[in-house]
């Protein structure tokens, strides 16, 4: 998936049309971190550990995160986040 999200990032294709940051589409700074982390490819446990918390954790978030933004899947919220500009937030 990282390379999918650089790849989208290098050549613009999302990107000429990206939206510039506004909203933060509901999403707490938690939500926006695992967000972030996601995007540079992050596995659950990876984000429970930089985090401190349980992957049940985790995977909570991320079922808030898909409904908040209306994604199905990871590879969506990073192909989401990269448009939106929601990965710039600071590991």
């Amino acid at each position: 998936m990282a390379d999918l999200v650089s790849a989208v990032r290098s050549r613009g294709v999302v990107l000429e049309g990206r939206a510039p940051r506004k909203a933060d589409f509901g999403l707490t700074t938690r939500e926006r971190q695992i967000v972030s982390a996601v995007v540079n490819a992050y596995q659950n446990k990876e984000i429970a550990e930089k985090f401190a918390i349980s992957e049940k954790t985790v995977k909570h978030h991320l079922t808030n995160i898909f409904n908040k933004v209306g994604v199905s899947n990871r590879l969506e919220l990073a192909l989401f986040a990269v448009h939106h500009r929601l990965d710039s937030s600071t590991l």
